[in-house]
């Protein structure tokens, strides 16, 4: 059985301006993301669809102050991944 959700980058890492982060996925879902700071806290929540297909979303850093951040996205059907993100500037 194939995973839903495939091969996810965040890239540049570490940012400065913005990051995007990108992953294939085999099944068209809705999702949420979140950013968490290095303490657990949530610093930005989307919820998105997320396509069959490659799929993107970029991300402003210009507005984080440097430290360490984790990006995880959530579908439906509680599949999550979770990328470690360092902004600095």
């Amino acid at each position: 059985m194939k995973p839903i959700i495939s091969h996810p980058t965040l890239t540049p890492n570490p940012a400065h301006k913005y990051a995007t982060l990108s992953w294939k996925s085999y099944t068209t879902k809705e999702a949420t993301l979140q950013l968490h700071n290095v303490w657990g806290r949530i610093v930005t929540c989307q919820k998105f669809l997320i396509n069959t297909g490659v799929n993107e979303i970029t991300l402003d850093t210009s507005e984080l102050e440097p430290n360490i951040y984790y990006v995880s996205v959530c579908d439906t059907d509680g599949t999550q991944f979770i990328q470690q993100l360092i902004v600095k500037h």
